[in-house]
């Protein structure tokens, strides 16, 4: 008997090691998810075939009138530099 206790606490962490990754492998396998599909079939250059996809919760943006003018600018400006640059490019 006391050979035994004495094999096993020789051999202790390799045990230790072999039970943690058994533990680990059965919560893996057991926490994966068993047959979830997309329920949207769609490819690329194709139209969407489905109804419309709203998301299941709303969120509110908080900011001042202030905060909205000059990201505006900031948009505005932004456009016509993308707008402009396209000319340049493609349209000479």
């Amino acid at each position: 008997m006391s050979e035994i206790v004495n094999k096993i606490y020789r051999n202790n962490t390799i045990i230790y090691k072999v039970f943690l990754f058994l533990i680990t492998t059965i919560a893996i396998v057991y926490l994966f998810p068993k047959g979830g599909q997309f329920k949207y079939d769609f490819n690329n250059g194709q139209l969407w075939k489905y109804d419309n996809l709203y998301a299941p919760f709303d969120f509110a943006i908080q900011k001042t009138d202030e905060e909205i003018k000059i990201e505006k600018k900031k948009l505005k400006l932004i456009v016509n530099y993308i707008f402009n640059m396209i000319e340049i490019l493609f349209l000479k």
